[in-house]
């Protein structure tokens, strides 16, 4: 059964509850730095994406002598020549090979002479795309749009962008409170590289989501999405939905479809029939709890949803103030 309420979490939220927690008082944001007025948007990531996505194709003539660069700010992207070209000229752009997960605005020239377009490169944390895999990649499967074989680029999938919100959701909680010990992560881990940190140590965090977890049946296939040529044929819809997914929860593209919830679970047949039991106990420095089923969140036959949530009636409103 798929959870993120691990039981070691609620030891260390025991005696948090006294409201002696420091708060956090830099400016740091859990998201990259957006571009202004993009010309064009692109989800790439560094374990890869499907052919083609990962090339920037500019709408122009080229002229005899031209010579097109393209440089990435940061510079978190290589340009290479698109297949069967033997210049970015002669293709009219470039592939974007990823170097580290972040957010980078693209602009080229021509023959030293600046173009006007700016594009933005989001490379979420590959942690993210390989949780939301590791969680649910049936779901995405399923919810995933496809043509022409590809999913494609305005493809959503609302259990992932469920999923992706709980964790984003824990590291506005850990920032609030200055302590990522609150959801069990490595306090150096977290804080060596935000933003993508936030999210590497959350999902890695201990007893927290059980694909991170060797011996959990979903483990192979969180390992294998680390890089989308290690997985079988079957998930790579899955996976190129995970990209979109996860870059759009990453930028903060995504609201959050769950008000705030910080926990999720998936309920047997049973606990649906019979009811599952979450407690003010559980999370006793987060209550008062609730149970959210988010509506377009994927269901059974029965009518049983993949995923329940939790949050805190007391932080859904702090929470929600912060999802555009």
């Amino acid at each position: 059964m798929s959870s993120c309420m691990g039981n070691p979490l609620w030891d260390f939220l025991k005696g948090l509850d006294d409201g002696s927690s420091e708060t956090t008082t830099d400016d740091r944001s859990i998201s990259p730095e957006r571009v202004i007025e993009p010309t064009s948007t692109f989800a790439l990531a560094v374990g890869g994406v499907a052919p083609g996505r990962d090339e920037l194709v500019l709408d122009r003539t080229f002229g005899a002598g031209d010579v097109l660069v393209c440089t990435a700010d940061p510079p978190i992207l290589l340009f290479y020549n698109r297949s069967g070209f033997d210049s970015g000229t002669a293709g009219g752009g470039y592939q974007m090979i990823p170097t580290e997960e972040g957010l980078a605005a693209v602009t080229c020239s021509i023959s030293g002479v600046a173009l006007d377009e700016t594009y933005e490169v989001t490379i979420p944390p590959q942690n993210l795309i390989q949780i939301l895999l590791g969680e649910a990649r049936t779901q995405l499967d399923d919810e995933a749009t496809i043509e022409d074989g590809h999913v494609t680029l305005t493809s959503t999938s609302p259990t992932a962008t469920a999923i992706g919100a709980v964790i984003r959701n824990r590291i506005r909680l850990i920032e609030e409170r200055a302590d990522p010990e609150l959801f069990n992560a490595d306090s150096g881990a977290y804080n060596a590289n935000p933003p993508v940190s936030f999210y590497d140590a959350v999902i890695n965090a201990p007893h927290q989501f059980l694909p991170v977890e060797p011996s959990d049946p979903s483990y192979p296939i969180f390992d294998d999405a680390q890089d989308r040529n290690f997985l079988d044929a079957t998930w790579l819809a899955a996976y190129d939905q995970a990209v979109l997914s996860a870059a759009a929860i990453f930028n903060e593209d995504a609201s959050d479809p769950t008000g705030g919830a910080f926990a999720f679970r998936s309920p047997t047949e049973e606990e649906w029939q019979d009811g599952t039991e979450v407690t003010d106990d559980n999370f006793p420095a987060l209550a008062p709890l609730h149970i959210v089923i988010v509506p377009d969140v994927w269901t059974y036959d029965d009518g049983r949803p993949a995923f329940i949530f939790v949050r805190s009636r007391d932080a859904t409103a702090n929470l929600r103030q912060h999802s555009r």
